[in-house]
Formats: structure tokens, sequence, C-alpha cells
């Protein structure tokens, strides 16, 4: 009975370490939201974009004049969402703005063909 008994003990640790594993969702980054970044237009000075999306998550000094606001929320080894929002100034003003959320949701789209008539 005492040797059953031991044996259960020290088997019972094993079988429940057996039952998974929990991974914890980190996101790392900016958090863009589609209404701040719907504000922000070509022209707007860094003092506003800094307002509207907050401190870009790198700006080097190398490239004063280009903001990167990436955001990447991942579980365990997974990858959940990855986004880059890159701002562009020239002469002090915003002159381009590149979002990957966009360009993805253009890929995902159907392509549409014209039927020849």
């Amino acid at each position: 009975m005492r040797r059953t008994f031991s044996a259960l003990l020290l088997t019972l640790p094993l079988a429940l370490s057996a039952c998974g594993t929990y991974r914890v969702t980190v996101t790392q980054g900016n958090v863009v939201e589609e209404d701040r970044l719907a504000q922000l237009e070509l022209g707007m000075t860094p003092v506003q974009v800094e307002y509207l999306l907050g401190t870009p998550l790198l700006r080097s000094p190398l490239t004063p004049q280009r903001w990167d606001y990436v955001l990447r929320v991942e579980r365990g080894e997974e990858t959940l969402r990855e986004r880059r929002v890159t701002v562009y100034f020239a002469e002090g003003l915003v002159s381009a703005i590149e979002d990957t959320a966009a360009v993805d949701e253009e890929q995902s789209a159907p392509a549409t063909t014209a039927a020849a008539g």
C-alpha cells in the first residue's frame, strides 16, 4: 500500500505537467488607432503627428525625416499581428505615409478581372 502511494505521488506531478503550457500574449510597440491614423494628413508638422500618434517607436538620428510606428503582437512563438506605419517628412512637413495594414488588405482582396466582351 505504501509503495503504491509513493509511486502515485511521484507520477502525479509528471502527469499534471503534461497538461499544457500557458502562452502569454505580448504586445510590443505603438498601437496606432484607426481613427487617429485617419486624421493624419500630408503637410502636418512633426508636433501634430506626435500629438495624434504618440512618440514613434523608431526615430533614427541618421534619418530624422522618417518616423516608424511599429506594432507586434505575439503569443509564444506565433506572431498574431504585425503592422508598421511610416511617416516621412520633407522640409518639416509630412510628405508621405506608408501603412502595412493597407498593403495587407489590398493583397488579401480578391483580384478582379474584366471580361472581354
